[in-house]
């Protein structure tokens, strides 16, 4: 899979955020773990264009997860599916006194660049 070159000014900006503040904060606390465990067990997708450098983080991100428990990983992977089908039964609850019929939601690839 092809990776996403994020612009400079993205990538400068994303350096003053650390994995500490995201892990610590409500806002996106389950969401973090939610990506980072997907990153970790999916790592296999990107094989082939991984460098030496990804294997390392691969393997730091593995390590990092482990030290948090099961149970608490669990009650954030709740967490986030309890954000989305609150937010999929707002949007239908607003779409429905637009008079507008059930929004029909799909998977698409990610955009590339």
């Amino acid at each position: 899979m092809e990776s996403f070159e994020f612009p400079d000014s993205i990538l400068e900006r994303a350096n003053t955020i650390t994995l500490k503040e995201l892990l610590d904060s409500p806002i996106s606390q389950c969401w973090i773990i939610s990506a980072l465990t997907n990153a970790s067990r999916h790592h296999i997708f990107h094989a082939a264009d991984m460098t030496p450098d990804d294997e390392v983080l691969g393997f730091k991100l593995t390590k990092l997860l482990e030290q948090i428990p099961h149970e608490e990983r669990r009650e954030l992977f709740n967490a986030c599916s309890a954000e989305l089908s609150f937010r999929k039964e707002q949007t239908q609850q607003y779409h429905a006194r637009q008079g507008q019929p059930p929004v029909k939601v799909e998977v698409c690839e990610p955009v590339k660049k």
